[in-house]
């Protein structure tokens, strides 16, 4: 089965660009909580910002590449991939019907034979990251070690997001915001 990494639609100007979300206390969340590819247990998020105008998108990334998408486009990720995703109702600056998306799952199947990448070197200025990748050119999975997942992040390289071609098919033309490119 094919695969594709969601991206954003450069096409689409203006595009509104949304903040970290914020408690119910108002404190800021760390977006990347919800970019790493497990199950969030923290503050539930509650709000989110508009940082700049633009038009709302059925599928946004805000900070950190973390997923904002339409209710009705979160219903469709969660009809097909299940718990692998949590949906998380936030309220965008009056705009009802809104959900940061949470993808808990992880596989390790960085395909390093057919990727374009760079890894951190041994003795530089980030120690703790030697031998980790530290740039994806261009990324390409193994699907064997995909299984039957339909949405997911790469393990050592979770900003890339990643649906399988049934996915793809059902939020091809229904939501505004998407790219798919092969990986």
């Amino acid at each position: 089965m094919p695969f594709y990494r969601l991206g954003f639609d450069h096409t689409i100007q203006p595009q509104w660009f949304l903040s970290e979300p914020t408690d119910e206390a108002g404190q800021a969340i760390d977006a990347r909580a919800f970019t790493e590819g497990r199950s969030y247990t923290g503050p539930r998020p509650r709000e989110l910002a508009v940082l700049q105008q633009g038009l709302e998108l059925d599928f946004s990334f805000g900070p950190f590449d973390m997923p904002v998408v339409r209710r009705e486009i979160g219903a469709t990720f969660e009809s097909l991939c299940g718990l692998s995703v949590e949906r998380f109702p936030v309220h965008i600056a009056g705009v009802p019907g809104f959900e940061v998306l949470n993808v808990a799952s992880a596989l390790d199947c960085f395909d390093y034979a057919n990727s374009v990448y760079t890894l951190w070197p041994e003795g530089g200025k980030r120690p703790e990251k030697a031998g980790e990748l530290r740039m994806v050119l261009e990324l390409r999975i193994d699907p064997e070690r995909v299984g039957n997942a339909h949405l997911f992040r790469v393990d050592g390289w979770p900003i890339a997001l990643i649906a399988s071609s049934s996915l793809k098919e059902r939020l091809e033309g229904t939501a505004s915001g998407l790219t798919f490119a092969p990986v």
